[in-house]
């Protein structure tokens, strides 16, 4: 049997009427959450609004929507959440309070857990063994593209601008732009893998840029803390100088980290192999627990989960059966969280620092365009 081929004209007629659809869906939400924040009661006890659970349900519904629409124009769904949150926040239109976006923010610690947990589960040793070479090369040339662009912009605009008024000699600017050229280095695992997976990327190049995102953030984390006691050292002469203690303590917390993220590796492996039963309720409980832990442990959240995953996807035959109850959960999770890293900016104070704030991000979008492995 042939089938036929749709008709071009349809499917644009039903792709303007989906459109329209999400429109509607939108204004009708948007006059829920307009009605939600004109009838709550006054009086709020202790700085909880009694309708912030109905909100964040709203919220989450409309960023989706939001998402699919601008996914429709071909950008990420993220972009969308992201947006959302902007536009809806205290700092815009207010549809969003501030007690509202703090109480979005018990959403993290699961949305990181998640996300790190799906990161090590795209994580397959023989994939990365095979781009071992261009990762490396890649994250050694970003690293010192980064820190010296980065850092001389920073240096470049505060010694004109004098954006921080806190900064009052050289040294002091100087050591600061230590710090953000270092934090220039970070690539958020989060915003990688939502992309990768709104666009269904499989490959050598999508596998290429989750680990680089991943090593990227470990390096980082070491990067960090010897800028911190460089920076200490320029700042306070009298402290006697730069103190190796620094890289010892990076070093035992990353250490622990990785053998945590070890043993709970291993213990969802063997949950799954001897229990397998209510897979979503054991992951978000997992999640929490672990999370709980590292916290009181003082260990990277992110490397624990990632390690965890790593060690399902590459040591036992488990990867589907934790990647499913992972993908249920996700969705809303990341939408209440994406939206919420949107709405969490201070717009006004980021217009105080506009030129830093337009300077780094562009500085940093040349130094990755300058430093763009050929093998990759």
């Amino acid at each position: 049997m042939v089938h036929a081929s749709p008709d071009p004209q349809v499917q644009q007629e039903d792709d303007k009427y989906l459109i329209l659809k999400r429109i509607g869906v939108l204004v009708g939400l948007f006059g829920m959450l307009a009605g939600l924040q004109y009838f709550q009661p006054e009086g709020i006890a202790d700085g909880v609004e009694p309708l912030t659970l109905a909100s964040i349900g709203f919220t989450a519904l409309f960023a989706f929507t939001v998402g699919e629409l601008v996914n429709g124009i071909g950008l990420p769904r993220v972009t969308g959440y992201i947006l959302t949150g902007v536009v809806l926040g205290p700092s815009a239109s207010g549809f969003f309070s501030d007690p509202v976006v703090e109480e979005m923010k018990i959403f993290n610690t699961l949305a990181l857990g998640l996300i790190a947990t799906l990161a090590g589960l795209e994580l397959d040793i023989k994939a990365t063994l095979r781009v071992w070479k261009t990762l490396a090369w890649t994250v050694a040339i970003k690293v010192v593209f980064l820190i010296v662009l980065v850092g001389g912009v920073f240096i470049g605009f505060e010694s004109y601008f004098h954006t921080f008024e806190s900064l009052t000699s050289t040294s002091a600017i100087v050591a600061f732009g230590l710090i953000f050229a270092v934090l220039g280095i970070g690539t958020s695992p989060a915003i990688v893998l939502a992309v990768i997976n709104d666009l269904k990327a499989k490959g050598r190049f999508s596998d290429l840029l989750l680990a680089i995102a991943v090593v990227k953030d470990v390096v980082v984390v070491v990067a960090l803390a010897v800028a911190v006691a460089i920076a200490k050292a320029m700042l306070s002469p009298d402290s006697g100088g730069f103190d190796p203690h620094a890289l010892v303590h990076v070093a035992k917390e990353l250490g622990a980290s990785i053998a945590v993220g070890m043993v709970v590796g291993a213990l969802i492996i063997a949950y799954i192999r001897f229990v397998h039963a209510e897979m979503l309720l054991f992951v978000v409980a997992m999640i929490l627990v672990v999370a709980q832990i590292s916290e009181t442990l003082h260990l990277e959240l992110l490397l624990v989960f990632i390690v965890a995953g790593f060690l399902v996807r590459n040591f036992s035959r488990f990867e589907h059966e934790l990647h499913h109850p992972l993908e249920v959960v996700s969705l809303p999770v990341f939408v209440v969280f994406f939206t919420g890293a949107g709405a969490n900016p201070d717009l006004q104070k980021s217009l105080q620092v506009l030129p830093s704030a337009l300077a780094l991000p562009a500085a940093r979008v040349i130094a990755l365009s300058g430093a763009a492995s050929p093998g990759a």
